[in-house]
């Protein structure tokens, strides 16, 4: 590689100059790059974790897209089965409840993402999720295995209220289990 030095001719004269060639260098460089379009960002968005149509939207438009564009991008995902509410919905009941939510709070959560009437409620009765077992292993997790005295129960009991379990299944995980029971 050999190195040269700019001849008197070939060098920009001002700072004007050396600013408009620096211009032209950038614009050249734009065209070579297409900038993302909305449906790629909200695929790469997708790749990670499933999004409700409403945060998808959100997240678009803070990227400073266009709403058209947006709108149509929504429009493909939809067609082509790339987004779903229903998707996102189930797997967020199933993140939140492996991560120690209870349903009340899991409700608050997914409330704030403008579903359609019925869905959420349906995707939570159509959910295996066992909420009695799930608020048992997290009182054994937190505070141990056998019997609970008194103020450890209460403790255990508005722990899981807080985590938004109802109030029959924190009772149910704070008292002694059948197989405690025999020993």
């Amino acid at each position: 590689m050999s190195w040269h030095r700019r001849s008197s001719k070939d060098k920009p004269s001002s700072y004007k100059e050396r600013n408009e060639e620096q211009a032209q260098v950038s614009k050249k460089q734009k065209k070579l790059k297409d900038p993302p379009s909305a449906i790629n960002s909200a695929l790469r968005l997708l790749s990670r974790r499933e999004h409700s149509k409403h945060e998808l939207r959100k997240k678009l438009l803070e990227r400073e897209f266009e709403v058209e564009q947006v709108d149509t991008a929504l429009a493909k995902m939809l067609e082509h089965d790339l987004q779903s509410d229903e998707r996102f919905v189930k797997a967020s009941i199933n993140m939140r409840a492996n991560s120690g939510h209870g349903p009340r709070r899991i409700k608050a959560e997914l409330g704030q993402h403008q579903l359609e009437e019925g869905q959420l409620e349906t995707a939570m009765a159509d959910s295996e999720v066992d909420w009695t077992a799930n608020a048992r292993q997290i009182v054994i997790r937190r505070f141990g295995k056998g019997e609970l005295d008194f103020k450890t129960r209460n403790k255990a009991m508005n722990f899981l209220l807080r985590r938004g379990f109802s109030f029959d299944d924190a009772k149910l995980a704070v008292s002694p289990s059948e197989d405690e029971e025999m020993e």
